[in-house]
């Protein structure tokens, strides 16, 4: 059997095929200050908020309202945080990879909006810092990421050069 180990120009090769893809693709015009620090805040919004979700799951977080507790909220709130991890995750790849950033800023400031009225309108008690002062955190500050994510799709500098 043939030895199939690759050897150093080989992998060389690989690695400047790659480089210049990457180099085809980055925006040749720098982010603006504000672009960075909403992309900031929003990824440390988005860990605080999985890390308390986390937190939550695994029964680490004192549960006072049975609402919390009922099956129907554990599965909305399951399923609004893989949206939540996996469209953050998105973000971040189409931002380094230079495609499709702006679209999916306003596809995940569409589904926040989405989530943020859903919990408002059929949960409308959820909003109570005496009960549960974790999610009135999160809720409160949940129209900020709103506006932070529409915002990053406004200051978002693609460096497409027009004809």
């Amino acid at each position: 059997m043939a030895d199939k180990k690759l050897n150093d120009n080989e992998i060389g090769a690989f690695i400047e095929a790659f480089a210049e893809s990457r180099d085809s693709n980055i925006s040749p015009h720098a982010q603006s200050q504000t672009f960075k620090y909403l992309i900031i805040f929003i990824n440390l919004y988005v860990f605080g908020t999985l890390a308390l979700y986390g937190l939550f799951r695994s029964d680490l977080l004192q549960v006072i309202d049975p609402f919390l507790s009922s099956s129907g909220s554990s599965a909305l709130l399951d399923g609004r945080a893989q949206i939540f991890f996996w469209g953050i995750v998105l973000l971040n790849i189409s931002l380094y990879f230079n495609f499709g950033f702006r679209l999916l800023c306003i596809i995940l400031g569409i589904s926040l909006s989405n989530s943020t009225l859903d919990y408002f309108v059929l949960s409308p008690g959820i909003f109570s810092f005496d009960e549960r002062p974790y999610f009135s955190i999160y809720f409160a500050f949940r129209p900020l990421l709103i506006f932070a994510t529409f915002w990053l799709a406004a200051s978002y500098k693609d460096g497409i050069l027009s004809n």
